[in-house]
């Protein structure tokens, strides 16, 4: 629930309000105190407190013993059973396959449940595990899987079809997913089979440790290997926990009390694990002793049946999602009943999307919006609640161990209210890419990590995204922020998504044009939609040409936009 109170207070009354709790539960003595560090030359914030690594986190969750800790259709593993699936997997990597700190083990596999056990084996042995995206071709995933040498593959019956007969791992070193008999792969089954407890085998794990390397979705060009450490990821779960604490205190809880794990409650899956926000949301829960719905794919009505049926409090996951979510609500609200919180990340929240969670749940559930990136080890800036309903265009404030600077084209701060390149620093930022120099230009500036994304900051702290630094349409000497044109031709009632990008043009430099996808059931013409924007923007923001599709627009894992897969859609001239 929104805290009522909020709803009275000013703007600035709202903001010194959450400002004052975050320093009390950050203060030295307080549950979240801080401690200082020094990287690339700069004092950075970290959390003085456990845990401090993931093998942390995982032994952790044994206080959750009987609870339910992964549901996945049919299937059931508590806590305790993941745990000792987990620790018979950890001893048979180290003993058999001989993985160690910094071996490297590669996933390539669906929201299976064996794809958590993996994950948390590799942690509890301080290994670096490499999702590979699931969605990738067979030459894709061989590409990868030969740039980064792993010692152990494991992968499901489909990925283990892409990748066919390539030899880029040995069979004996290549674990197969719920793909028994596989000739090329050893069966996962095996591998962890039997129901005894065991303990996790001893192991040297510490927050400098390269915890997982994840590639960027690539929607700029070729994806990037982004190294994330132990303290990286931990500083990450505990800024999302803090988040949730100061939420309590908020309502009235005591500060320490707040704390304390909830009682068990599940959360819906609607990342791909293989996606950084997956993975945090994933650690997340496990820390909070939470059960996680997986899913074999996003479908709208199995994810409301799974929301009934396991009493689900909270979704997560790209905008396209929620709508889906918000668009059945009305017909299902009895079904919704458990959700408490609906949040939007991996890809900027519509206006319009915010303010329907507001209207059709009428407060009930709490809308929130997360910043980051794989960069960033998931979210780093979060807004929430009246917060988010009264700025519903905003992406937060920063969270404690992030610090934020808003900087010109020649690396200056740039005043409040003003835009600027969004740039951040913090012991949840990544030091730099696989193979790069740490903190070195251009991704870099005095160790800033450059996002690439333009930014304002009000004076009340609050953080707006306005646009995407190389995602910009010069026509004429006139710059079109896309992000602009594809927010306001989403507030036409029958688009539910769009993605704005230049064409070249003989004299202009370049032109912007429009795909949009339309809502089923519902129909636009082109003329329509050009004459709904030219009545919100200026006329050198108009689209001089649009493609409007039924089906949805290509998409990146993490639910971004893939504008380089727009291919035949977009129109090759204007039509003007």
């Amino acid at each position: 629930m929104q805290d009522p109170a909020a709803k009275t207070l000013t703007e600035a009354e709202l903001a010194e309000r959450l400002r004052k709790v975050a320093l009390d539960l950050t203060k030295p003595g307080g549950p979240f105190q801080m401690a200082e560090t020094v990287e690339a030359g700069s004092v950075v914030r970290t959390y003085d407190r456990e845990p401090r690594t993931l093998r942390e986190v995982l032994v952790a969750t044994k206080a959750f013993a009987d609870r339910d800790a992964i549901i996945y259709q049919d299937e059931r593993l508590t806590f305790a059973e993941q745990y000792s699936q987990v620790a018979r997997l950890a001893h048979v990597l180290r003993d058999e396959f001989g993985v160690a700190a910094g071996a490297r083990i590669a996933i390539a596999c669906r929201n299976y449940p064996e794809w958590i056990i993996v994950f948390w084996a590799a942690q509890a042995l301080g290994a670096t595990l490499v999702p590979l995206n699931a969605w990738l071709t067979g030459s894709e995933l061989i590409k990868l899987i030969e740039e980064i040498g792993p010692q152990v593959l494991f992968a499901d019956k489909e990925r283990l079809e892409r990748i066919g007969g390539a030899s880029i791992v040995p069979a004996e070193r290549c674990i197969a997913i719920r793909a028994a008999g596989h000739a090329a792969a050893r069966s996962f089954d095996e591998l962890v089979g039997g129901s005894d407890a065991c303990e996790l085998p001893d192991a040297e794990v510490n927050g400098d440790l390269t915890a997982t390397i994840l590639f960027t979705s690539g929607t700029t060009g070729r994806p990037k290997a982004v190294p994330g450490t132990h303290r990286n990821h931990v500083t990450a779960l505990l800024n999302r926990h803090l988040r949730v604490v100061a939420r309590r205190v908020l309502s009235g809880a005591a500060a320490d009390a707040a704390v304390v794990p909830s009682k068990a409650e599940v959360k819906l899956m609607a990342y791909p694990l293989f996606h950084v926000s997956g993975i945090s949301t994933m650690y997340a829960a496990a820390y909070n002793g939470h059960g996680l719905a997986l899913m074999y794919k996003w479908d709208t009505a199995e994810a409301i049946r799974i929301i009934e049926a396991e009493k689900v409090t909270e979704l997560s996951g790209p905008p396209l999602v929620i709508q889906n979510i918000v668009d059945a609500a009305a017909e299902n609200l009895p079904a919704l009943a458990s959700v408490a919180t609906l949040g939007c990340g991996g890809a900027s929240a519509p206006l319009k999307l915010m303010k329907q969670v507001e209207q059709i749940f009428g407060g009930r559930v709490v809308p929130r919006t997360a910043y980051g990136m794989t960069e960033t080890n998931s979210g780093i800036i979060a807004l929430d609640g009246e917060e988010l309903v009264r700025n519903p265009d905003a992406i937060g404030r920063p969270s404690p161990t992030i610090d934020v600077r808003i900087i010109d084209e020649d690396g200056n701060e740039v005043s409040v209210g003003d835009p600027g390149e969004l740039t951040v620093r913090g012991a949840q930022i990544f030091s730099g890419y696989l193979g790069e120099a740490p903190y070195s230009p251009p991704s870099f500036i005095n160790g800033w990590f450059r996002t690439g994304d333009k930014a304002s900051i009000d004076a009340n702290g609050i953080i707006r995204i306005v646009g995407r630094i190389k995602d910009i349409v010069i026509r004429g000497g006139e710059n079109i922020q896309c992000v602009e044109v594809e927010i306001c031709a989403c507030d036409h009632p029958a688009v539910i998504e769009a993605a704005a990008v230049g064409v070249p043009h003989p004299t202009l430099g370049e032109e912007l044009v429009l795909v949009a996808a339309l809502r089923a059931g519902t129909d636009c013409t082109e003329t329509e939609l050009r004459a709904f924007i030219g009545e919100r923007l200026a006329a050198f923001k108009v689209p001089v040409a649009i493609t409007l599709t039924h089906d949805p627009l290509p998409r990146t894992a993490s639910g971004k936009i893939a504008k380089q897969e727009l291919g035949p859609l977009v129109p090759e001239r204007s039509k003007a």
